[in-house]
């Protein structure tokens, strides 16, 4: 749900792999789940008993967009192992109006669906079903939903439309089936609908048949059946949709002619014409770098008006957040990024979690750290001024702040409950996943040779097409490539949580220098987390003498050392060789000075590995806050963004944390701030210059929003820039600005309930949902008090989109300015809030305290959440997390107060 090969002939390895890997029979036999074969076994941990297991399956529904209901007919094909009268299988929210068992003789089954969360049905029969194959058929019928999961509605502009988001745990809440990901099979779908809209599903229309009902004419979609897939893969969507013909790519030895088209909201078709450019694009470059034909008879691309996630891979129809795709290249460059970006993430599913798919949920990074990862590799390769590698060593850099937390879960976290399915897609998953991935390639590269981790990779895919795949598969594939076993240090990632951090030091032994190194876990100040964890690390150490630079790598078990090849300790030793390593660092104080003065010679990944040990120094309250700002200072000139706003970020920890009550102190952090990021936007300007590269748009943006936060005269300047481009977008703001110049709008021009009321009635009325996004979030940042609640209130808008209704609650959480009184809205509106949205979405509600500051706060939080975790599944590692953060933002802020007072005069 949202990171090279050499190849000399393409066609000859993508016939190879798809030979080498035949699909199965429509009836071949799919994994049982883990466990014995017990008649009387129950779900447990949100997992189906073993014992009975699905071979294929037929559904047949009846939908029409304009109604409350829909209902359908399943015939599922299964294997019994041994005798019983009871079989579990997955539904939750319908009606069941009819089930039979036919195994040699016909048997009406009784039907229950359990009381819970989870979604259980239950089937029971007088007769034993004896070993063997069965057929599981029932009836049934369910209210389409609201809440953007199963099979929901959305109205646009009076036209009613039905979208489908079965993963994680879904496809239960819209059809009786085996809902895991180990039950991967082939589906024969057929869809009922009325005449005068289009439907579309996972795969082409095999036939049509047109029936006249009355006055009613309806039509019957037949769809060729699918590919073995798991329950969370299949997709439909139904309305008066514009259905736009994009690329179709050539056939090669491997697949036949690949037609990619895009589907949208009637009227919006003509948005999608670059996305689809794009997409073919994408597909070229990954069917090259897999080796492996793109699976799938079709390719769709659905922009959904209304979506909880970004985007969603669904086999042959990958659906997106609408704003995603409808990009071109005269969009703000954050957009052009987010569009390619999440583009080659869904599309890489396609082979990592459609072609392949994980076992079980606790190995969901086989499917989205991996295409993360691959995205990345993707944008770097198609356009490589949008830099997607060093984009990757930033995403690893911000789940390094989550993973240092003592309630961080392990990327390979055991699953206990249905919560645990829906936290597991998080930053460690995707980000922490996709860097430890990036860690092992590179290093594989520099040790090994070129394109041994690639090697690898194509050999798992291959290995396991149309079936499952486990975390032991995969490893046990790379280390073929590798000729070395990779399980051991890999592991030290999947399996435990944490950031190692190394405390290294260039010393000479016996006329070599070597990097000695010890390792342990990186916590911050404040923190109860274990310090015993040991990590078995790749790492690689960087060096740089007389214009030489050389890398060289090894393994640290613990502790340990790297031989530099040198005699002498150089001038310049940097522990993290171009940033590549998912862990942090420090050293002796003289060498981090001296690592400091040699910011030229690295690179952006070596600038950003080292801001991360300043930052690392800073939360561990190791030095100094006045020497660490000093430090950090030389970065703020630095063309990556993330390397420049070190001191940035220090700086403004210092303002909310420490001096929010010190006027005389706070403004002149404000205008240290705004000095020290002007000169930028001086050079930059306000405006987009012909010249322009990508990375000059978002400075641009990103100084623009620091100074403004800390500028009245900027925020004055940006103010009616915004107001004009509202009324009609002009070229006397950059694109990239607008973001920055309605937040300066509000903040400037919004004062009153009647100008909020008419931003917001401006912002229901934009037809295009980027720019409507950027004016509900400039609503939702507002700091005055008079509004705050408005903006908080956007919740209980009726005529605001469901993924839309929570910006003001979570911008005004984690506000330290507004934290104190969103939770105080949040505990005196508890069930309000919950009622207006979806139930999934109650676990991550403790993010509404995130601003606040105390250990009385944290005290609060957790006594306002604790008893709501039984009843909330999830809730209890993310309350965890924010009471967390809460403590640790304390423990920091008294660690550092009276070295800031003192140095922030």
């Amino acid at each position: 749900m949202v990171a090279p090969m050499t190849c000399t002939c393409i066609a000859t390895l993508l016939a190879a792999a798809l030979a080498a890997s035949p699909a199965p029979s429509p009836l071949e036999k799919t994994a049982a789940p883990a466990g014995a074969d017990d008649e009387s076994a129950s779900p447990e941990k949100a997992r189906l008993p073993a014992g009975v297991v699905p071979v294929q399956q037929r559904l047949a529904l009846t939908l029409d967009p304009s109604a409350e209901r829909f209902s359908g007919r399943v015939e599922i094909v299964v294997d019994v192992a041994t005798p019983r009268r009871t079989v579990w299988l997955n539904a939750k929210d319908m009606r069941i109006t009819k089930a039979e068992i036919v195994a040699g003789k016909r048997q009406v089954a009784r039907a229950a669906i359990a009381d819970g969360p989870d979604g259980f049905l239950r089937l029971d029969v007088d007769t034993p079903i004896p070993a063997g194959r069965a057929t599981i058929a029932i009836d049934f019928d369910a209210a389409f939903r609201n809440d953007l999961q199963g099979l929901y509605r959305v109205n646009v502009d009076g036209d009613w439309y039905v979208f489908s988001q079965f993963e994680a745990l879904s496809a239960r809440e819209a059809f009786p089936c085996f809902d895991e990901p180990a039950f991967k099979i082939p589906f024969a779908i057929s869809v009922t609908h009325p005449a005068g809209i289009v439907v579309v599903g996972n795969t082409r229309t095999a036939s049509q048949d047109v029936r006249n009902n009355g006055a009613a004419k309806t039509v019957t979609l037949t769809f060729q059946e699918t590919r073995p897939l798991p329950t969370y893969l299949l997709a439909f969507v139904a309305g008066p949709l514009d259905v736009v013909q994009g690329p179709v790519l050539g056939a090669n030895q491997a697949r036949r002619a690949l037609s990619i088209r895009g589907l949208s909201p009637k009227g919006k078709g003509h948005l999608l014409k670059a996305s689809l450019l794009r997409t073919a694009d994408v597909v070229r470059d990954q069917e090259q770098a897999f080796g492996i034909a793109y699976p799938y008879d079709k390719l769709d691309i659905v922009a959904t008006p209304d979506f909880g996630a970004g985007a969603m891979e669904n086999a042959g129809l990958i659906t997106f957040r609408d704003s995603l795709l409808y990009v071109d290249g005269n969009s703000a460059v954050a957009q052009q990024k987010s569009n390619l970006g999440i583009i080659a993430h869904e599309v890489a599913h396609q082979w990592f979690g459609n072609l392949v798919t994980m076992g079980f949920w606790d190995d969901l990074w086989l499917n989205e750290a991996f295409a993360t990862w691959r995205a990345a590799r993707t944008v770097h390769r198609l356009r490589p001024d949008f830099d997607g590698a060093f984009d990757l060593r930033e995403t690893a850099s911000w789940a390094m702040n989550s993973d240092s937390l003592s309630t961080a879960r392990q990327i390979r976290q055991p699953i206990e409950n249905r919560g645990d399915v829906e936290n597991a897609f998080d930053g460690i998953t995707y980000s922490k996943g996709a860097a430890v991935i990036a860690m092992f390639e590179e290093w594989l590269e520099l040790t090994v040779g070129p394109d041994t981790f690639m090697k690898g990779t194509r050999a798992y895919l291959a290995a396991h097409a149309h079936g499952t795949g486990t975390t032991a598969d995969f490893l046990a594939a790379i280390s073929t490539a590798a000729g070395q076993d990779i399980a051991p240090a890999f592991s030290t990632f999947l399996d435990q949580p944490g950031v190692p951090f190394l405390n290294a030091n260039c010393v000479v032994t016996d006329g070599s220098a070597k990097l000695d190194i010890n390792t342990s876990r990186y916590l911050p100040i404040g923190s109860l987390g274990d310090t015993t964890l040991r990590y078995r690390l790749p790492v690689c150490a960087s060096t740089f003498e007389r214009s030489t630079r050389s890398v060289r790598c090894g393994v640290i078990d613990g502790d340990g050392s790297l031989d530099l090849g040198v005699a002498a300790c150089p001038a310049f030793v940097h522990p993290n060789a171009d940033g590549a390593g998912y862990y942090r660092f420090t050293m002796p104080a003289a060498a981090m000075r001296s690592l400091g003065a040699q910011l030229p010679k690295m690179t952006p990944g070596e600038r950003l590995s080292f801001g991360n040990a300043l930052n690392a120094a800073f939360s561990r309250a190791t030095v100094p806050f006045g020497e660490l700002l000093a430090a950090a200072l030389p970065l703020a000139d630095d063309e990556e963004v993330s390397v420049a706003f070190v001191p940035a970020r220090m700086m403004s920890f210092a303002r909310l944390r420490v001096l929010a009550n010190d006027k005389s102190r706070l403004a002149a952090v404000d205008r240290k701030i705004a000095a020290l990021y002007q000169p930028t936007l001086n050079r930059l300007g306000l405006v987009d210059r012909k010249n322009d590269t990508p990375r000059d748009r978002e400075r641009r943006a990103a100084v623009a929003e620091a100074v403004a936060e800390t500028s009245p005269a900027l925020r004055t300047t940006l103010a009616p820039l915004a107001q004009r481009y509202l009324d009609a977008p002009h070229d006397a703001l950059a694109k990239d600005l607008v973001p920055v110049a309605l937040r300066a709008l509000v903040e400037v021009d919004v004062k009153t309930p009647a100008a909020f009321d008419a931003l917001l009635a401006r912002a229901k009325a934009e037809p295009d949902p980027r720019l409507r996004g950027d004016i509900l979030r400039a609503l939702a940042s507002t700091r005055e008090p008079d509004l705050v609640d408005r903006a908080i209130g956007l919740i209980f808008d009726e005529n605001l989109r469901i993924n839309e209704k929570a910006i003001g609650l979570y911008v005004q959480g984690s506000d330290p300015r507004t934290s104190r009184h969103t939770f105080d809205v949040m505990k005196a509106r508890y069930d309000d809030i919950a009622g207006e949205l979806p139930e999934d979405w109650r676990a991550r509600f403790p993010a509404a305290a995130r601003g606040l500051c105390s250990e009385a706060d944290a005290v609060e939080v957790e006594a306002f959440f604790g008893p709501k975790v039984p009843s909330v599944p999830g809730l209890d590692r993310n309350l965890a997390q924010t009471v967390e953060g809460i403590r640790l933002c304390a423990a920091l802020a008294d660690a550092h107060r009276a070295a800031i007072e003192k140095s922030l005069r």
